[in-house]
């Protein structure tokens, strides 16, 4: 499998804690990726410093804050690989993560795959998460997949830029994957779940944490509803 065929992208906003693990992990890929885009989304703590520390082995990208589609965008415009994979800044990718996404690519129509995402901390909010597979991608009635998470995710970069990017309007994370999905589908891609492409998520630790999170995502309903009615 060729790894020239591939980019890695991540955002990053005041990720300093968690950002050289998700970095290492990439690093350590038993399928290499083409290049590593590490987009700095206008942190305002050592993030910066921290990525510049690896030198010619990521791409640095800095920006002013937009939120995490926007960072993804850029990223997406500077990737050298006809597909891209993004993760987040706080995740932990296995280290056969990329290659088995990859393996998913076993047809034209194909426009993304999305991975499994389990908890890295063992915490409360982290088994439930877990539990209800809230990140991972689900089959609608039709026994297909709308929508796949950026968390552990790899498309088409032909599929991405045919179908305009991500929405840069949703600001706040949730939801923007989703309505990106959706119109690549339009074009006639699917997407396919690939459950040994594994990445570990750091979720935020205490509840209320977590009902920002969801109140997020609900948000990001919302907006969906607003440019898409039939999928309300």
């Amino acid at each position: 499998m060729d790894h020239q065929r591939v980019s890695v992208v991540i955002p990053v906003y005041n990720g300093a804690r968690t950002i050289s693990h998700t970095i290492e992990c990439v690093l350590q890929q038993s399928l290499k990726p083409m290049d590593i885009l590490v987009v700095d989304d206008g942190s305002t703590d050592d993030t910066a410093e921290i990525l510049k520390r690896y030198g010619s082995k990521i791409v640095y990208i800095p920006k002013q804050n937009g939120g995490p589609a926007s960072a993804r965008n850029l990223g997406v415009q500077f990737a050298g690989g006809e597909y891209v994979a993004f993760t987040d800044s706080d995740c932990q990718p296995d280290v056969h993560w990329l290659r088995n996404l990859m393996k998913g690519f076993d047809d034209q129509e194909i426009g993304g795959v999305g991975g499994a995402v389990r908890s890295a901390d063992g915490s409360i909010t982290g088994e439930y998460v877990d539990l209800i597979k809230l990140l991972d991608p689900q089959e609608d009635r039709n026994g297909e997949i709308p929508y796949i998470i950026t968390a552990n995710a790899c498309f088409r970069i032909e599929a991405v830029t045919k179908a305009g990017l991500f929405n840069e309007k949703f600001i706040k994370p949730g939801g923007e994957e989703a309505e990106l999905c959706f119109r690549i589908r339009k074009f006639g891609y699917r997407f396919k779940f690939a459950k040994d492409a594994v990445v570990l998520h750091h979720h935020r630790q205490s509840a209320m944490s977590l009902l920002k999170t969801l109140a997020n995502y609900g948000e990001g309903a919302y907006m969906i509803g607003r440019i898409w009615p039939d999928r309300r």
